[in-house]
Protein backbone atom coordinates (compact mmCIF):
# COMPACT_ATOMS: atom_id res chain seq x y z
CA UNK A 1 0.00 0.00 0.00
CA UNK A 2 2.54 2.30 0.88
CA UNK A 3 4.57 1.42 -2.61
CA UNK A 4 1.60 2.12 -4.48
CA UNK A 5 1.35 5.99 -2.34
CA UNK A 6 5.32 6.56 -2.97
CA UNK A 7 4.44 5.60 -6.89
CA UNK A 8 1.36 7.91 -7.16
CA UNK A 9 2.84 10.65 -5.80
CA UNK A 10 5.70 10.63 -7.41
CA UNK A 11 3.72 10.60 -11.07
CA UNK A 12 2.36 13.31 -9.56
CA UNK A 13 5.36 15.12 -9.25
CA UNK A 14 7.07 14.32 -12.38
CA UNK A 15 3.83 15.37 -14.31
CA UNK A 16 4.23 18.53 -12.40
CA UNK A 17 7.86 18.83 -13.21
CA UNK A 18 6.69 18.25 -16.60
CA UNK A 19 4.10 20.86 -16.65
CA UNK A 20 6.51 23.51 -14.94
CA UNK A 21 9.12 22.78 -17.56
CA UNK A 22 6.74 23.13 -20.74
CA UNK A 23 5.16 26.55 -19.33
CA UNK A 24 9.18 28.12 -18.82
CA UNK A 25 9.83 27.06 -22.55
CA UNK A 26 6.45 28.39 -23.48
CA UNK A 27 7.17 31.72 -21.47
CA UNK A 28 10.96 32.14 -23.25
CA UNK A 29 9.39 31.29 -26.71
CA UNK A 30 6.71 33.99 -26.41
CA UNK A 31 8.60 36.49 -25.34
CA UNK A 32 11.23 35.85 -28.38
CA UNK A 33 7.86 36.32 -30.39
CA UNK A 34 8.04 32.62 -31.52
CA UNK A 35 4.54 32.22 -31.04
CA UNK A 36 3.06 29.33 -32.78
CA UNK A 37 5.42 27.36 -31.08
CA UNK A 38 4.81 28.75 -27.54
CA UNK A 39 0.92 27.69 -27.95
CA UNK A 40 2.50 24.47 -28.54
CA UNK A 41 4.10 24.20 -25.54
CA UNK A 42 1.35 25.83 -23.90
CA UNK A 43 -1.38 23.56 -24.93
CA UNK A 44 0.49 20.85 -22.96
CA UNK A 45 -1.08 22.14 -19.62
CA UNK A 46 -4.30 22.17 -18.13
CA UNK A 47 -3.84 26.30 -16.18
CA UNK A 48 -5.17 29.18 -16.66
CA UNK A 49 -2.32 31.01 -17.33
CA UNK A 50 -1.64 28.94 -20.41
CA UNK A 51 -5.24 29.66 -21.54
CA UNK A 52 -4.36 33.19 -21.49
CA UNK A 53 -1.23 33.37 -22.84
CA UNK A 54 -2.22 30.91 -25.80
CA UNK A 55 -5.19 33.89 -26.62
CA UNK A 56 -2.54 36.38 -25.98
CA UNK A 57 -0.55 34.33 -28.60
CA UNK A 58 -3.42 34.05 -31.36
CA UNK A 59 -3.54 37.80 -30.96
CA UNK A 60 0.30 38.83 -31.87
CA UNK A 61 -0.28 36.35 -34.75
CA UNK A 62 -2.93 38.41 -36.06
CA UNK A 63 -5.50 35.75 -35.83
CA UNK A 64 -8.62 37.97 -33.75
CA UNK A 65 -10.96 35.53 -34.36
CA UNK A 66 -9.25 32.43 -32.46
CA UNK A 67 -8.23 34.61 -29.84
CA UNK A 68 -11.67 36.13 -29.19
CA UNK A 69 -12.88 32.78 -29.33
CA UNK A 70 -10.01 31.52 -26.72
CA UNK A 71 -10.07 34.69 -24.79
CA UNK A 72 -14.61 33.94 -24.55
CA UNK A 73 -13.81 30.74 -23.13
CA UNK A 74 -11.49 31.65 -20.35
CA UNK A 75 -14.02 34.62 -19.15
CA UNK A 76 -17.36 32.13 -19.76
CA UNK A 77 -14.83 29.60 -17.32
CA UNK A 78 -14.26 32.32 -14.80
CA UNK A 79 -16.49 35.54 -15.12
CA UNK A 80 -13.99 37.15 -11.99
CA UNK A 81 -10.80 36.54 -14.45
CA UNK A 82 -10.34 40.59 -15.23
CA UNK A 83 -7.43 40.56 -17.24
CA UNK A 84 -9.11 38.26 -19.97
CA UNK A 85 -12.41 39.82 -19.50
CA UNK A 86 -9.91 43.71 -20.08
CA UNK A 87 -8.05 42.03 -22.99
CA UNK A 88 -10.94 41.23 -24.46
CA UNK A 89 -12.83 44.50 -24.35
CA UNK A 90 -10.09 46.02 -26.52
CA UNK A 91 -10.39 43.70 -28.81
CA UNK A 92 -13.71 44.06 -29.35
CA UNK A 93 -13.51 47.93 -29.18
CA UNK A 94 -10.59 47.70 -31.98
CA UNK A 95 -13.20 45.59 -33.96
CA UNK A 96 -16.01 48.29 -33.94
CA UNK A 97 -18.14 45.80 -31.48
CA UNK A 98 -19.10 48.46 -29.62
CA UNK A 99 -22.09 46.87 -27.51
CA UNK A 100 -19.83 44.12 -26.46
CA UNK A 101 -16.97 46.38 -25.80
CA UNK A 102 -19.48 48.78 -23.39
CA UNK A 103 -20.74 46.12 -21.79
CA UNK A 104 -17.27 44.27 -20.39
CA UNK A 105 -16.19 47.57 -19.03
CA UNK A 106 -19.00 48.16 -17.48
CA UNK A 107 -18.80 44.82 -15.75
CA UNK A 108 -14.54 45.64 -15.48
CA UNK A 109 -15.69 48.98 -13.17
CA UNK A 110 -17.90 46.93 -10.86
CA UNK A 111 -15.37 45.03 -10.35
CA UNK A 112 -12.84 47.30 -9.61
CA UNK A 113 -14.20 51.12 -9.47
CA UNK A 114 -10.58 52.44 -8.58
CA UNK A 115 -8.97 51.50 -11.62
CA UNK A 116 -8.12 54.21 -13.66
CA UNK A 117 -7.40 52.32 -16.91
CA UNK A 118 -11.13 51.14 -16.92
CA UNK A 119 -11.98 54.57 -17.09
CA UNK A 120 -9.93 55.34 -19.65
CA UNK A 121 -10.81 53.08 -21.98
CA UNK A 122 -14.35 53.14 -21.17
CA UNK A 123 -13.88 56.39 -22.25
CA UNK A 124 -12.06 55.96 -25.72
CA UNK A 125 -15.33 53.46 -26.30
CA UNK A 126 -17.38 56.47 -25.79
CA UNK A 127 -15.55 59.46 -28.30
CA UNK A 128 -17.43 57.45 -30.65
CA UNK A 129 -20.62 58.26 -29.92
CA UNK A 130 -20.52 60.46 -26.07
CA UNK A 131 -17.97 62.67 -26.19
CA UNK A 132 -19.58 64.41 -23.05
CA UNK A 133 -19.92 60.97 -21.19
CA UNK A 134 -16.31 59.94 -22.49
CA UNK A 135 -14.82 63.49 -21.28
CA UNK A 136 -16.51 62.40 -17.85
CA UNK A 137 -14.84 59.18 -17.72
CA UNK A 138 -11.34 60.62 -18.78
CA UNK A 139 -11.61 62.65 -15.61
CA UNK A 140 -12.44 60.12 -13.52
CA UNK A 141 -9.26 58.13 -14.76
CA UNK A 142 -7.36 61.36 -14.01
CA UNK A 143 -8.70 62.13 -10.93
CA UNK A 144 -7.70 58.32 -9.44
CA UNK A 145 -4.00 58.86 -11.55
CA UNK A 146 -2.89 62.22 -11.83
CA UNK A 147 -0.29 61.07 -13.51
CA UNK A 148 -2.01 59.62 -16.53
CA UNK A 149 -0.59 61.31 -19.23
CA UNK A 150 -3.13 59.16 -21.89
CA UNK A 151 -5.91 60.65 -19.93
CA UNK A 152 -4.46 64.08 -19.47
CA UNK A 153 -4.02 63.75 -23.59
CA UNK A 154 -7.81 62.95 -23.74
CA UNK A 155 -9.16 65.58 -21.47
CA UNK A 156 -7.08 68.68 -23.48
CA UNK A 157 -8.15 66.64 -26.84
CA UNK A 158 -11.64 66.78 -25.90
CA UNK A 159 -11.67 70.58 -24.37
CA UNK A 160 -10.24 71.61 -27.75
CA UNK A 161 -12.47 70.03 -29.78
CA UNK A 162 -15.31 71.74 -27.32
CA UNK A 163 -13.43 75.23 -28.47
CA UNK A 164 -12.19 75.44 -24.59
CA UNK A 165 -8.73 76.25 -25.56
CA UNK A 166 -7.97 77.58 -21.59
CA UNK A 167 -9.16 74.48 -20.50
CA UNK A 168 -7.49 72.26 -22.58
CA UNK A 169 -3.60 74.29 -21.81
CA UNK A 170 -4.92 73.80 -18.24
CA UNK A 171 -5.02 70.18 -18.44
CA UNK A 172 -1.51 69.92 -21.01
CA UNK A 173 0.34 71.82 -18.75
CA UNK A 174 0.01 69.70 -16.05
CA UNK A 175 0.90 66.76 -18.59
CA UNK A 176 3.96 68.88 -19.60
CA UNK A 177 5.00 68.72 -16.19
CA UNK A 178 5.26 65.47 -15.89
CA UNK A 179 6.70 64.68 -19.35
CA UNK A 180 7.87 68.04 -20.63
CA UNK A 181 8.44 66.49 -24.48
CA UNK A 182 5.30 64.76 -24.75
CA UNK A 183 4.87 65.14 -28.80
CA UNK A 184 1.03 64.58 -28.53
CA UNK A 185 0.85 67.08 -24.99
CA UNK A 186 2.67 69.89 -26.75
CA UNK A 187 0.33 69.50 -30.21
CA UNK A 188 -2.78 70.14 -28.01
CA UNK A 189 -0.99 72.98 -26.80
CA UNK A 190 0.02 74.59 -29.73
CA UNK A 191 -3.29 74.16 -31.42
CA UNK A 192 -4.83 75.67 -28.24
CA UNK A 193 -2.59 78.96 -28.76
CA UNK A 194 -3.18 78.61 -32.68
CA UNK A 195 -7.31 78.60 -32.19
CA UNK A 196 -6.92 81.53 -29.83
CA UNK A 197 -4.63 82.99 -32.43
CA UNK A 198 -1.90 83.44 -29.77
CA UNK A 199 0.15 83.56 -32.92
CA UNK A 200 3.64 84.15 -31.30
CA UNK A 201 3.11 81.59 -28.84
CA UNK A 202 2.13 79.20 -31.56
CA UNK A 203 4.46 79.45 -33.70
CA UNK A 204 7.11 78.91 -31.12
CA UNK A 205 5.62 75.15 -29.94
CA UNK A 206 5.20 74.17 -33.45
CA UNK A 207 8.76 74.76 -34.66
CA UNK A 208 9.69 72.77 -31.44
CA UNK A 209 7.06 70.34 -33.29
CA UNK A 210 9.20 70.25 -36.39
CA UNK A 211 12.51 70.28 -33.96
CA UNK A 212 11.22 67.08 -32.41
CA UNK A 213 10.68 65.47 -35.69
CA UNK A 214 6.96 65.81 -35.60
CA UNK A 215 6.53 67.68 -38.80
CA UNK A 216 3.36 67.46 -40.83
CA UNK A 217 1.34 68.77 -43.73
CA UNK A 218 -0.93 70.21 -41.07
CA UNK A 219 1.53 71.31 -38.88
CA UNK A 220 3.37 73.48 -41.61
CA UNK A 221 -0.07 74.75 -42.75
CA UNK A 222 -0.93 76.01 -39.15
CA UNK A 223 2.31 77.49 -39.16
CA UNK A 224 2.52 79.35 -42.58
CA UNK A 225 -1.01 81.10 -41.08
CA UNK A 226 1.01 82.06 -37.96
CA UNK A 227 3.80 83.84 -40.18
CA UNK A 228 0.78 85.79 -41.99
CA UNK A 229 -1.01 86.48 -38.76
CA UNK A 230 2.08 88.36 -37.04
CA UNK A 231 3.54 89.74 -41.18
CA UNK A 232 6.11 87.47 -40.81
CA UNK A 233 5.83 87.25 -44.55
CA UNK A 234 9.68 86.07 -45.96
CA UNK A 235 8.74 83.32 -43.07
CA UNK A 236 5.42 82.22 -44.36
CA UNK A 237 6.80 81.51 -47.78
CA UNK A 238 9.95 79.38 -46.47
CA UNK A 239 7.37 77.59 -44.87
CA UNK A 240 4.97 77.24 -48.26
CA UNK A 241 8.02 75.91 -49.83
CA UNK A 242 8.08 72.77 -47.35
CA UNK A 243 4.26 72.32 -48.14
CA UNK A 244 4.90 72.21 -52.00
CA UNK A 245 7.16 69.70 -51.46
CA UNK A 246 3.81 67.25 -50.53
CA UNK A 247 2.44 68.52 -53.09
CA UNK A 248 3.62 70.98 -55.73
CA UNK A 249 0.41 72.00 -57.52
CA UNK A 250 -1.55 72.40 -54.43
CA UNK A 251 -3.67 75.55 -55.66
CA UNK A 252 -4.19 77.05 -52.13
CA UNK A 253 -0.73 76.97 -50.87
CA UNK A 254 0.89 78.07 -54.56
CA UNK A 255 -2.56 81.03 -54.19
CA UNK A 256 -1.64 82.15 -50.48
CA UNK A 257 2.05 82.07 -51.31
CA UNK A 258 1.74 84.47 -54.01
CA UNK A 259 -0.40 86.57 -51.24
CA UNK A 260 2.47 86.66 -48.94
CA UNK A 261 4.83 88.23 -51.98
CA UNK A 262 2.39 90.57 -52.87
CA UNK A 263 2.47 91.60 -49.44
CA UNK A 264 6.24 91.71 -49.63
CA UNK A 265 5.47 93.89 -53.18
CA UNK A 266 7.50 91.51 -55.34
CA UNK A 267 4.37 91.93 -57.83
CA UNK A 268 6.19 89.23 -60.56
CA UNK A 269 6.38 86.22 -58.19
CA UNK A 270 3.07 87.30 -56.77
CA UNK A 271 1.00 87.23 -60.43
CA UNK A 272 2.81 84.24 -61.29
CA UNK A 273 1.85 81.96 -58.35
CA UNK A 274 -1.65 83.03 -58.36
CA UNK A 275 -1.87 81.98 -62.03
CA UNK A 276 -0.31 79.05 -61.32
CA UNK A 277 -2.72 78.49 -58.40
CA UNK A 278 -5.55 79.12 -61.12
CA UNK A 279 -4.39 76.38 -63.54
CA UNK A 280 -4.23 73.97 -60.40
CA UNK A 281 -7.50 74.71 -59.70
CA UNK A 282 -9.00 73.79 -63.56
CA UNK A 283 -10.56 70.23 -63.61
CA UNK A 284 -9.08 68.28 -65.95
CA UNK A 285 -11.68 65.58 -65.93
CA UNK A 286 -8.86 63.03 -66.62
CA UNK A 287 -10.57 60.31 -64.21
CA UNK A 288 -13.78 61.17 -65.68
CA UNK A 289 -12.60 60.11 -69.21
CA UNK A 290 -10.85 56.61 -67.48
CA UNK A 291 -13.90 55.66 -66.07
CA UNK A 292 -15.72 55.64 -69.64
CA UNK A 293 -12.31 53.98 -70.87
CA UNK A 294 -13.23 51.11 -68.34
CA UNK A 295 -16.45 50.76 -68.97
CA UNK A 296 -15.92 50.56 -72.75
CA UNK A 297 -13.23 47.98 -71.56
CA UNK A 298 -15.53 45.56 -70.27
CA UNK A 299 -17.45 45.22 -73.03
CA UNK A 300 -14.72 44.84 -75.30
CA UNK A 301 -15.45 48.06 -77.42
CA UNK A 302 -11.54 48.69 -77.59
CA UNK A 303 -12.06 51.44 -80.31
CA UNK A 304 -13.84 53.76 -78.00
CA UNK A 305 -12.45 53.01 -75.25
CA UNK A 306 -9.01 53.80 -76.50
CA UNK A 307 -10.93 56.80 -77.85
CA UNK A 308 -11.33 58.17 -74.07
CA UNK A 309 -7.92 56.78 -72.58
CA UNK A 310 -6.74 59.06 -74.82
CA UNK A 311 -8.71 61.57 -73.49
CA UNK A 312 -7.74 61.16 -70.44
CA UNK A 313 -3.76 61.20 -71.45
CA UNK A 314 -4.74 64.59 -73.02
CA UNK A 315 -5.95 66.17 -69.71
CA UNK A 316 -3.50 64.51 -67.33
CA UNK A 317 -0.06 63.82 -70.04
CA UNK A 318 2.38 63.74 -67.19
CA UNK A 319 0.70 60.66 -65.50
CA UNK A 320 3.31 57.60 -66.48
CA UNK A 321 0.63 54.80 -65.16
CA UNK A 322 -2.16 56.05 -67.33
CA UNK A 323 0.50 56.31 -70.08
CA UNK A 324 1.57 53.13 -69.45
CA UNK A 325 -2.27 51.28 -69.59
CA UNK A 326 -3.31 52.89 -72.97
CA UNK A 327 0.23 50.97 -74.26
CA UNK A 328 -1.00 47.54 -72.87
CA UNK A 329 -4.53 48.55 -74.14
CA UNK A 330 -3.23 48.71 -77.83
CA UNK A 331 -0.91 46.11 -77.19
CA UNK A 332 -3.38 43.51 -75.91
CA UNK A 333 -6.43 44.51 -78.13
CA UNK A 334 -5.06 45.76 -81.56
CA UNK A 335 -3.40 43.73 -84.25
CA UNK A 336 -1.30 46.37 -85.64
CA UNK A 337 2.58 45.78 -84.92
CA UNK A 338 3.64 49.14 -85.84
CA UNK A 339 0.83 51.06 -84.44
CA UNK A 340 1.85 48.73 -80.63
CA UNK A 341 5.32 49.91 -81.17
CA UNK A 342 4.79 53.50 -82.06
CA UNK A 343 3.17 53.77 -78.11
CA UNK A 344 5.59 51.93 -76.42
CA UNK A 345 8.40 54.19 -78.01
CA UNK A 346 6.68 57.22 -77.03
CA UNK A 347 6.08 56.16 -73.72
CA UNK A 348 9.90 55.74 -73.29
CA UNK A 349 10.34 58.78 -75.33
CA UNK A 350 8.41 60.48 -72.02
CA UNK A 351 8.65 58.48 -69.09
CA UNK A 352 11.71 56.36 -69.37
CA UNK A 353 13.78 57.49 -66.50
CA UNK A 354 10.38 57.60 -64.56
CA UNK A 355 8.84 54.21 -63.40
CA UNK A 356 11.52 51.21 -63.85
CA UNK A 357 9.31 48.30 -63.77
CA UNK A 358 7.19 50.27 -66.59
CA UNK A 359 10.29 50.70 -68.50
CA UNK A 360 11.73 47.63 -68.74
CA UNK A 361 8.47 46.20 -69.79
CA UNK A 362 8.88 48.50 -72.33
CA UNK A 363 11.55 48.15 -73.74
CA UNK A 364 11.53 44.17 -73.66
CA UNK A 365 8.02 44.42 -76.06
CA UNK A 366 9.20 47.35 -78.26
CA UNK A 367 12.58 44.05 -79.28
CA UNK A 368 9.73 41.49 -79.48
CA UNK A 369 7.03 43.54 -81.38
CA UNK A 370 10.31 44.50 -83.91
CA UNK A 371 11.47 40.45 -84.00
CA UNK A 372 7.60 40.16 -84.93
CA UNK A 373 8.20 42.86 -87.77
CA UNK A 374 11.14 41.39 -88.81
CA UNK A 375 10.06 37.67 -89.11
CA UNK A 376 6.65 39.58 -91.16
CA UNK A 377 9.26 40.92 -93.85
CA UNK A 378 8.77 44.65 -92.50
Amino acid sequence: MKKALIYILLAIALQAEAQTSASVIADSLYRLGNYSKAISFYERENAAHASLQIARAYLALGNQDKAVEKYENIVAANPQAQVALFELGKIYFNRNQIQKADSLFRELIKKDSLNPQYYYEFGLINTTENLVESQRLFKKAYQIDTTYIKAIYQIGKTNLMFLKADSALAYVDKGLLLSPNAPDLINIKTQSHFFDKNYYSAIEQYNRLIGMNQASLFIYKDLAECYIGTNQYELAICTYEKLLQYNEEDADVLYDMGLAYKELEAPDYAVKLIELSIEARYYNFSDEYQDIGDIYLKQKKYNQALIYFKKATDKDGGNPFLAFKVCLIVDLHFKDFNTKLSYYQNYLDKFETKQEFQTDYAKKRIISIKEELFMKGE
